[in-house]
């Protein structure tokens, strides 16, 4: 008897040991990863140096947050993961380069990734404000497409010299929506569907009780369509200086332009190859003797965002009078949960309680880029809106690029 028990204490040690020993690696690792995306940047800022811009992100309202779980899969997975910026930095960002006398220019390179609600056009128009306003600096920004999509085209359109490599090609064939209706298929294989609306043109369960579109739903997406594309030709007639009867005129005759007739058309500068463009950057900028090459900042060293723990803990204990921004980006559930592409109801509620009952709030900006959800969801956060109302406490609603129900 006396050896088993000996031999239960040495396997509870043991197990023991393996517990601690798990823990501390645990921790190291989990050190070392918050470490690996907080941490201060290594290179110093050259002078007299060119911003690169490398539109290969998911340009987002929401910022990506500062939770060990985002940090963790931010660390761990980025490599198959598109970068993500969030809309306010990134034009913060390129407003004090057009302050700052160590920024020559800007070069925009790469292709938009969007993903959930990222890369809207209302985010890309205010995009392309922030470098107009560079723009006014009387400094230079230079564009270098491959095959852009019309999202990309927006943010390079506002480019002083915008080249396309010579076998690229320009995306310019207008707006459409698509739907895949389900009514057949259901009525087929007798599945019953049970809906409850109001409204002509609530059209959010169409797909599952026809096979077409409704006369409703059809006016409405061509309504919606046909704004966004007059706005999108507004914005590239004024940034390439081009009529609208001239943009309108290509999707017309051709949706897909190569470099030459891109050319032609007013849409592009000229065909270069990405070689040639970098001898055009290093006319512009100072020529480092290490690279050859024009010295420059990537976007990811010139964001304002936290860079270390301690940064995060200062932004935590700044005592001054907040202007609180509550992101509400993604569709609405009911509970908890925050990605950028669902959001808890809960969730917001629980952070605009919060807010309300912070002494040093002074104005609440509740940012919107929502199709809209849970009525209950929603009723959550609209109610708690009200209480914040309700303490004289301002709050201003910023709409994004989706606004629906809910």
């Amino acid at each position: 008897m006396k050896e088993f028990w000996l031999d239960v204490l040495k396997r509870f040690l043991a197990s023991a040991g393996v517990a601690i020993l798990f823990g501390v690696i645990s921790v190291v690792l989990l050190t070392l990863v918050i470490s690996s995306v907080l941490r201060p940047s290594e290179k110093e800022a050259p002078e007299e140096a060119i911003l690169v811009i490398d539109l290969t992100m998911n340009l987002t309202d929401r910022p990506s947050g500062l939770d060990f779980e985002q940090l963790a899969l931010q660390a761990l997975a980025k490599q198959g993961q598109p970068r993500q910026f969030h809309l306010l930095e990134v034009t913060r960002a390129i407003r004090k380069a057009a302050g700052d006398d160590g920024i020559l220019g800007i070069f925009l390179k790469g292709s938009l990734q969007p993903a959930g609600y990222g890369c809207g056009y209302a985010a890309l128009a205010e995009l392309g404000e922030a470098l107009d306003d560079f723009r006014k600096s009387k400094k230079t920004i230079v564009g270098y497409a491959v095959d852009p999509s019309l999202r990309d085209y927006l943010v390079f359109s506002h480019a002083d010299e915008l080249f396309l490599n010579p076998y690229g090609t320009v995306e310019f064939g207008g707006m459409a929506a698509e739907v895949t209706f389900y009514g057949k298929a259901f009525e087929e294989y007798g599945i019953g569907v049970q809906v409850a609306r109001t409204g002509e043109y609530k059209s959010a369960v169409e797909p599952y009780l026809s096979d077409h579109f409704s006369d409703s739903n059809r006016e409405q997406l061509e309504e919606v369509l046909g704004d966004r594309w007059r706005d999108y030709l507004g914005h590239v007639s004024r940034n390439r200086e081009l009529s609208l009867e001239q943009l309108q005129k290509i999707p017309d005759e051709s949706f897909w332009l190569t470099g030459e007739k891109a050319v032609l058309a007013g849409l592009i500068d000229k065909e270069a190859h990405y070689d040639q463009v970098i001898d055009r950057l290093n006319e512009i900028g100072e020529v480092e003797e290490e690279t050859g090459e024009f010295a420059q900042v990537t976007l990811d060293d010139y964001v304002d965002r936290p860079r270390t723990m301690s940064d995060v803990v200062a932004l935590e204990d700044d005592d001054r009078p907040a202007v609180s921004v509550v992101y509400l980006e993604g569709a609405i559930l009911d509970g908890w949960g925050d990605d950028g592409v669902f959001v808890g109801g809960d969730e917001i509620a629980d952070r605009l309680r919060d807010i309300r009952q912070d002494d040093k709030t002074e104005v609440v900006v509740l940012r919107v880029n929502s199709p809209g959800g849970s009525v209950t969801g929603a009723e959550a956060v609209r109610r708690e809106v009200e209480r914040v109302r309700a303490d004289d406490i301002p709050v201003v609603i910023s709409m994004g690029s989706v606004a629906a129900s809910g």
